[in-house]
Parts: C-alpha cells; structure tokens; sequence
C-alpha cells in the first residue's frame, strides 16, 4: 500500500461548516418541487402533522446516529457501526448498500437540475434524440444535465473546503430568499386558503409520511464527514441533532408560506407550488423565478452533501479493505479520494440519458437504499447498548433503549414496506428492483473478490487500526 492511500484525509471543517452539510442535504429540492402534493394530498395542517410525526421519528434515528457518530467519528458511518455491533462481513453489505443510497441520489440530482432550469427558461427543442418509458430525451436537457454534472465533480474533486464554502454560500442565499417569501406570505397571505386543514382526516397524514421520510433523510451524510471535523466529538451530535430539527422547521415554513398564498387546489395542480405562490404574493412571475433560483441552490447543497456520503464511504471501505485499495487513494494536490470521486461522478453523467423518469426510479431505489442503511445503525446503537455497556459515549442519548427500538421499528417499516407487491410504495419491478438487485449483485462479487485475495481478512484488524486513531 503506498504512501497515496496511507494519507490521511484534513480535518478542516468547523460547526457551521458540518451543519451546513447535513442542513443542505435534508432540505434539497422537495420543499419546492413536492410541497403542493403534499398539501393537496393531506391539507395544510394535514402536511405540517406529516411531517412532525415523521420528524420525531427521525430525531430518534438521529439520535442513534449522534450516540453512534461521537463514539466512533471516522469516514464510514454505518460501515463503523455495523463493525462494531456485528462484525465485518455485515459491515460490508450493510454499507455497500448504503452506497446505492448515496450513489443513486447523486445521479438523480443531475436529472433533478433540469427539472429545475426548465421553470426559469422553458426548453422547448424540437429535436427528440430517444424516449424512455414515455419521456422525451432532448440535446437540450442533456446539455443542462450534463454541465451542471461537470460544475459538481470539478468542485467535488478540489475538496472539502471547496465543498463547504460552496454549501455555506448557497445555504445563506436560501434562507434568505424563503425567508422574505414566508414573512410576506403570511402578512399578505390569506388564512382561507389554509382550507382544508386535514384532508381525508389521519388517512391523509400517512399517506405522505413515506415521502416525508425520504426526505427528512441526508443527515446521515454529517457521520461521514466527521473525520475531517476539527470538532469536539460530543458536538458532532449535537449539531447532526440540530440539522433534523432545523430541517422540520423548514418544511413547516414552506408548507404554510405556500398555502396561505394560493388555494390548496391551485397548489396541487402547479408545477412548482411555492414557485406559484410566491408570483402570486409578489404579484410578479420575477419572484417564482427567484425563489426557483434558491430551490436550484437546494439540489446544488444536497448533491455536494451526497457526494461527500458516496466518495467517503467508498475511501473507508476500501482502506479497511473491503474494497480495492485505489479508492481509498488521495489526489496529492487536493487530499480528496479522487479514484472514488470519478466513480460517483460517472454514474451522474449517465442517468442523464435514462430520462427524467429516471427521477423516480433512483429516487426509490436510493431512498429504499439509505432507510436500509439507516435501520443498520439504528440497530446497531441498540445492540451495543447491550453488547458493549462500556463503550466510550461522548453523546450519550437519554433512555437509549426506548429510542432504539422506536428507531428500528421506524426504520424497518419503511424498508419492509417498499418491497415489490408489499404496499402502493413497493419498489417498482422491474426497473426500481433490478437497480437494487443489480448493484447488490455488484456486491457479492466485491465481496468474493475481496475474500479469494486474502484482503478481508485484514478487514477487522484495519477497522480496529482505524478506530484506534480516534482522537480521545
């Protein structure tokens, strides 16, 4: 093993920076492109409760997650957390899958972006190259989605520093945008069209609380960038805690900014719900063009949040020796593990071509990924309650016990839930299920090739190595 994938990654980044991670990651582009169905589907009170009861819900998972991360703050996460509980051989699938979770949803931002860019200047082409499943592919959104991949990976591959100065920027322009919408929308806003609180009653909250989950996720991205934290290590919970907390206040903000500008009606029937909603209030389409403008800004924090959970995940993996040693290895300018950077990036290139269906495809395969991920932890943090009462805790959550196991169930309902035939949110057969089955394929091989080479016998003594160097 050379000198290149023995560097150690920098650690470089202060709270604002980490809080802006995880913050960016949770927020992304929901509030703007789903808040009309959700206020349609459930009423505004309806939406606001869907997302109070998921949020306490996730605060648990979070919880785990804080407890979890200060004991062991290395690039990994669950990788680390599953190690620790259940040993190495778990460890692997449960972070390998992990990785579809990541991956996926950072090939869908691309596809996301043009989505985006087609609101603020429609892009009527009348040159059709192919259809999938039903969706035109154009010149047009190609080259949209394929620029917007090139900004993300050149910015990616130069660093953390780049990355967080980057998410800070956008996450400071956001708040700001929303905020003048939220204050003017509820001083010119009309509390009628708050009408109907609820819709279908409670049967209107569950059915979002699904799509809520998915995304109150991306907080789990803080875990993976705690190496390169130079913070104290009980604080790394506290500020993954307060980006859930901050994120649920955001949908609440958005959510009644929306309804109170435009009747649930018009809300459901928009595009971009808030987008409407703001032109409507200001009385000037400038203003929907503005606000889009912070809700491109929203894909663009989350995409930076998703490549930091991809590459780093794949750098802890394979400096364990879980996964081939060159991507564990860091660019000699930038310290990035830049043979990681060019995988994920690849995958962004090319979901372009699949269509904009494609947007729900990964979307579901990467969201059912991640609530797998996320149940591995959470029921790793229960385990080693038992397992290892001793284990050092810098965070150490209150009545433990009862929050895993509100965790676990949380976590695996929703996993159980998506599979094919199961429910109405089942992964779709065959294009969102052979996604799932396809990269776990990817890893059996790995994990094949792994063993046959003699590297993941090393696998539990590198992870220990690893651990070992966590500064006290």
């Amino acid at each position: 093993m050379g000198n290149e994938t023995k560097s150690e990654l920098k650690k470089t980044l202060g709270k604002w920076d980490l809080l802006a991670i995880g913050f960016g990651a949770i927020i992304g582009w929901g509030w703007l492109s789903m808040g009309g169905f959700w206020i349609s589907a459930a009423g505004s009170a309806g939406a606001c409760a869907a997302f109070a009861i998921v949020g306490v819900m996730m605060c648990c998972i979070g919880l785990a997650f804080c407890e979890l991360t200060s004991a062991m703050p290395k690039a990994g996460g669950v990788m680390n957390y599953t190690w620790k509980a259940f040993g190495p051989k778990t460890s692997f699938f449960s972070a390998w899958m992990m990785c579809l979770g990541y991956v996926a949803m950072t090939a869908w931002e691309g596809i996301a972006t043009v989505a985006a860019v087609d609101f603020l200047f429609p892009m009527e082409s009348s040159v059709v190259l192919y259809s999938v499943a039903g969706y035109d592919v154009s010149p047009v959104s190609l080259a949209v989605a394929l620029t917007a991949a090139v900004f993300m990976f050149i910015i990616t591959l130069r660093g953390i520093n780049t990355l967080s100065k980057f998410s800070n920027i956008s996450i400071i322009i956001m708040v700001i945008i929303v905020a003048v919408f939220a204050v003017t929308a509820f001083f010119k806003g009309n509390t009628q069209n708050l009408q109907p609180a609820f819709k279908d009653g409670f049967s209107g909250v569950l059915s979002i609380c699904l799509m809520c989950a998915l995304f109150l996720g991306g907080f789990d991205t803080i875990p993976q960038a705690a190496e390169e934290t130079n913070l104290p290590r009980k604080s790394i919970g506290n500020i993954l805690l307060g980006s859930i907390i901050l994120a649920i206040i955001w949908y609440f903000i958005t959510i009644l900014a929306t309804a109170m500008s435009i009747p649930a009606a018009e809300a459901g029937s928009a595009t971009l719900a808030a987008g409407s909603a703001m032109n409507v209030i200001f009385g000037n389409p400038i203003a929907g063009k503005i606000l889009v403008i912070s809700g491109i800004l929203g894909i663009l924090t989350s995409w930076v949040s998703l490549y930091i959970g991809a590459t780093r995940l794949l750098y802890s993996m394979a400096r364990v020796g879980m996964l081939p040693s060159s991507f564990a290895k860091l660019h000699p300018k930038y310290n990035t593990p830049y043979i990681a950077t060019y995988v994920v990036g690849a995958t962004t290139f090319i979901a372009p071509f699949l269509g904009r269906q494609a947007l729900q495809w990964l979307s579901n395969a990467g969201g059912w990924a991640i609530n797998f991920g996320l149940g591995m932890a959470a029921l790793s943090f229960l385990v080693l309650r038992f397992k290892a009462p001793q284990m050092e805790r810098p965070y150490k959550v209150p009545c433990g016990k009862a929050v895993g196991v509100a965790a676990v169930c949380m976590s695996f309902t929703l996993v159980v839930i998506c599979f094919p035939g199961v429910s109405p949110f089942s992964l779709v057969w065959p294009y969102e299920a052979v996604i799932v089955l396809g990269w776990l394929a990817v890893g059996i091989a790995l994990f094949a090739l792994s063993c046959s080479s003699g590297r993941f016998s090393q696998v539990d003594l590198n992870i220990k190595k690893v651990m070992e160097d966590t500064d006290q």
